[in-house]
């Protein structure tokens, strides 16, 4: 079964806002860099027994190219910035594809190992994709791509994430671990079904008073650029100092639905709760059709960037 590494929590993680320095490196050999260290010294003690300048001179290369690749691999992650992107939208059972991006000063060709690894107790589920092999080719600069899978919904907090190499001859493996600070929502996984009820018209319920083919407001919205002045709810500006456009009442038939809690009566978990409203405000939006959510705490009228408010809320209801 695949088994993603684990670290203890300990001191000196880095933030991702910082550029990497000495102090956060982490060094040890590689299986390759142990056995040339065993054959330098094989042949310091040969060299000594039988007194071969040769072989003494053979040793002090070895010796020395292991010091240089130590140099060289440092050099591979010092002064790297960490620039993270959470995905715009994942909901729960998706994979989460964060893009991270590697800035440095100088041009310098890298050759990393971005991962996310795992503290000890974490409960993050991580993918077979979060290993990836980073090149930047003398630009100063890469990105990728990692993957988190997620369960929940909810926000959801980085894994940390780690960088390696073995560059350039694979003798030593410098690495750093970087303490992600960044979170992202995941959004209910939305469960299909039918409404058995038809969707309720926005009522007193939502604090507004409706009359049809009347000339009282039905709800506020932000105002748009090129809108009337004569839309402009006057006393909300004076209380508040934010414009807003006032939307008259429409004819029934173009009244918004009512996407309610209410609906579900007999749904205990709200989890399961969740999903269904979700599968509804999608369906919403994908036919462009006004509505209204009302949940046990807020009421979301029609408004800009109301999908993305309704997700938001879902998933943290």
């Amino acid at each position: 079964m695949w088994s993603w590494p684990r670290i203890k929590r300990q001191k000196g993680l880095m933030d991702t806002q910082e550029a990497v320095s000495w102090q956060y490196l982490s060094i040890r050999p590689t299986q390759l860099g142990i056995n040339l260290v065993l054959i330098a010294a094989a042949t310091w003690i040969a060299a000594l027994n039988y007194a071969v300048n040769l072989a003494y001179g053979l040793a002090f290369w070895i010796l020395s190219a292991t010091v240089v690749a130590a140099l060289l691999s440092i050099r591979q992650l010092l002064g790297l910035r960490l620039d993270i992107k959470m995905p715009k939208e994942v909901f729960a059972g998706e994979l989460a594809e964060i893009d991270i991006a590697l800035d440095a000063k100088d041009l310098r060709t890298r050759m990393l190992i971005v991962r996310f690894i795992e503290e000890e107790g974490a409960k993050h589920s991580l993918s077979k994709q979060d290993l990836n092999t980073l090149h930047t080719h003398g630009q100063g600069s890469g990105q990728t791509v990692l993957s988190v899978q997620t369960a929940h919904r909810g926000y959801e907090h980085l894994p940390w994430l780690q960088l390696i190499s073995t560059a350039p001859f694979g003798l030593l493996e410098v690495s750093v671990v970087c303490e992600c600070q960044e979170t992202f929502v995941v959004y209910p996984a939305p469960q299909e079904h039918t409404v058995s009820v038809s969707g309720r018209q926005v009522a007193e319920d939502a604090g507004h008073s409706r009359k049809i083919g009347g000339d009282e407001v039905a709800y506020l919205k932000a105002y748009e650029e090129g809108q009337s002045l004569q839309t402009i709810a006057w006393k909300q500006y004076a209380k508040t100092g934010t414009l807003l456009s006032k939307h008259f009442e429409e004819p029934m038939a173009s009244r918004p639905d009512v996407i309610s809690y209410k609906d579900y009566p007999h749904v205990r978990s709200p989890d399961q709760l969740a999903s269904l409203l979700c599968h509804r405000v999608l369906e919403q939006s994908t036919q462009q059709q006004h509505y209204v959510l009302e949940l046990p705490s807020q009421v979301i009228t029609p408004q800009s960037q109301q999908r993305s408010l309704c997700l938001n809320a879902l998933a943290v209801m």
